[in-house]
């Protein structure tokens, strides 16, 4: 489930919704037992790991000069560039312009 959670945010050539139902039907097993093994080896429900994930993505993209946070919030599915702001922000605790911005300065 982690290898699948990773790929759709670093690999997937466009933006998708993740569903962990989906992810966790291909392996024949019930969705409770699923997330207490993922639990159990990562200390985080895999809906808290898939937004850390995204989160460290969206860093890596506003690295790049002049992404825009549209550009980011769609590459990684959010529905809109103020919920991921709103994650972002509550994640790190900066809003991702001060972010990108703190970044490019230190360059």
């Amino acid at each position: 489930m982690k290898k699948q959670l990773d790929n759709q945010i670093y690999y997937a050539s466009e933006p998708t919704h993740i569903s962990v139902a989906k992810i966790v039907s291909k392996y024949n097993i019930s969705p409770s037992y699923a997330l207490d093994l993922f639990r159990k080896f990562y200390q985080k429900s895999p809906q808290a790991y898939l937004i850390d994930l995204k989160l460290e993505a969206a860093k890596n993209l506003l690295r790049q000069p002049q992404t825009q946070i549209s550009q980011v919030a769609e590459r990684l599915a959010y529905s809109d560039a103020s919920h991921f702001s709103r994650e972002f922000k509550k994640h790190f605790g900066v809003a991702p312009r001060a972010w990108s911005r703190a970044w490019s300065k230190a360059l």
